[in-house]
């Protein structure tokens, strides 16, 4: 009996161990979930505070463009409007080119009929 009471006292302290070592291992177990549940957290927040630093990013690319665009159209309108303008120079220069042609070619005529008139006198 005193064999049996033996083996089941050390029974006992095996299991007492056991148990102490279970319940070590499951409080470690719980520290781990503690703290993976304060990181994530902690990435939780830097994620929106990226994400919403992301976004104000966004908007202000979004109305760079859009005043670069206005800016472009802007320039573009000036642009047309000279490049009509020179269109119309153009035209009128060319006109004027092809007056000063034709007076140039009276004016050889002239002197032409008028060399004959002195060479009949």
């Amino acid at each position: 009996l005193e064999e049996e009471v033996g083996r089941l006292t050390e029974t006992v302290i095996a299991l007492r161990g056991k148990i102490k070592y279970k319940r070590l291992k499951k409080r470690k177990l719980k520290d781990k979930i503690t703290d993976l549940r304060h990181e994530n957290t902690l990435l939780v927040s830097e994620t929106e505070h990226e994400v919403a630093s992301l976004r104000a990013e966004n908007s202000r690319l979004r109305r760079a463009y859009a005043n670069l665009q206005a800016e472009n159209d802007e320039e573009m309108g000036r642009l047309k409007d000279e490049n009509s303008r020179l269109g119309s120079d153009n035209t009128r220069l060319a006109q004027e080119a092809a007056k000063a042609k034709r007076c140039a070619r009276v004016s050889r005529e002239m002197a032409e009929i008028k060399a004959r008139n002195q060479q009949k006198v």
